[in-house]
């Protein structure tokens, strides 16, 4: 498994959406989400399909927050 490898999948907004809460629920930095969909402002749009890329990058803080997750 490559530690850099990127998780990439897009996401439609829904109504009420803004970027910074889209961001939160892919854990992604804003930052990120703006560049990778070439974004000027933090305003996104009902029905606009956004990129998201996650880089799985074996972040030991990730791992923390995992481990408390049951395993079935």
């Amino acid at each position: 498994r490559s530690t850099l490898a990127e998780v990439k999948q897009v996401y439609k907004v829904k109504k009420k959406d803004t970027l910074a809460k889209i961001a939160e629920r892919f854990d992604v930095p804003v930052s990120k989400l703006k560049k990778l969909n070439k974004l000027k402002g933090n305003t996104v749009q009902a029905g606009q399909v956004l990129k998201i890329s996650r880089a799985d990058t074996g972040d030991p803080a990730e791992e923390k927050r995992d481990s408390g997750k049951k395993k079935g």
